[in-house]
């Protein structure tokens, strides 16, 4: 089994060697093995860490990876539970685009406004009356 430095993996996934230390400390990642007094990772390791940097990369949060890495039995298999996670993803995903097109939908009425003083435009905004 080929073991790399933490030095190593910490170069080829664009990271720092504490980012890996507290990956392995919130338990995103299982502890290294010590060689020589030094961090060392297996493909398996590895292959997790891929895993945690492409979530990272899409705007998963540590928490969401955490749940995405977690709970995971023989009865339940990895991509049926990604399968009901990613569901409520994309809920989050679809309110989140919902918000960003109401803000620009108000910046767009805001850049035609001709009211002469915030009142007017407060007035207007309360009774529905265009701006």
């Amino acid at each position: 089994m080929s073991l790399e430095p933490i030095s190593k993996v910490a170069k080829q996934f664009g990271l720092r060697s504490s980012a890996l230390r507290y990956y392995e400390r919130i338990g995103l990642l299982p502890p290294a093995r010590i060689v020589s007094g030094k961090r060392h990772y297996d493909a398996a390791i590895l292959d997790r860490l891929a895993i945690v940097q492409r979530a990272r990369s899409a705007g998963f949060s540590l928490a969401d990876i955490a749940e995405l890495l977690s709970g995971f039995s023989e009865e339940v298999p990895a991509s049926r539970r990604w399968r009901e996670l990613t569901r409520r993803k994309h809920a989050e995903l679809e309110a989140a685009a919902k918000r960003i097109h109401d803000m620009q939908d108000l910046l767009d009425k805001m850049s035609r406004c001709g009211c002469e003083g915030v009142e007017i435009c407060g007035r207007k905004i309360r009774t529905k009356g265009p701006c």
